[in-house]
């Protein structure tokens, strides 16, 4: 395996330009038609995927956001419907949810950030 300085350009820039494309379509590229050709079209792939990957992750946070605040007014409607705890409360949902013990699952099944997770665990 060669060190990243011992790549020429080309092969830098289809390196990045792999990651680049699995970030904003999930997969890495298949196949040598449809891949560019020159460092400059690599450069230009690359810029176009990085919007992309800009827009997909100003998305994601406004999804997460409003999934967010809607799981909290559930939470805080079961707290007041039911007369529990705001702990008692979360580990009804993570039981409904099937996840139990397994916050990380929680917050996938919730729509939240696993940035979340720490937060959840701590009102656990």
């Amino acid at each position: 395996m060669r060190k990243w300085e011992e790549l020429s350009d080309l092969e830098q820039a289809a390196t990045i330009y792999s990651d680049f494309y699995k970030d904003a379509n999930g997969i890495r590229p298949g196949g040598y038609y449809g891949y560019p050709k020159t460092v400059e079209e690599y450069d230009k792939e690359i810029d176009r995927l990085g919007k992309v990957i800009k827009e997909q992750t100003k998305e994601e946070a406004k999804r997460e956001k409003e999934a967010y605040k809607e799981w909290k007014e559930f939470i805080n409607s079961y707290m007041l419907k039911h007369d529990v705890s705001q702990s008692t409360a979360i580990k009804y949902d993570m039981e409904a949810q099937e996840a139990s013990d397994d916050v990380e699952y929680y917050c996938y099944v919730s729509h939240l950030s696993f940035d979340r997770e720490a937060e959840i665990k701590a009102l656990i």
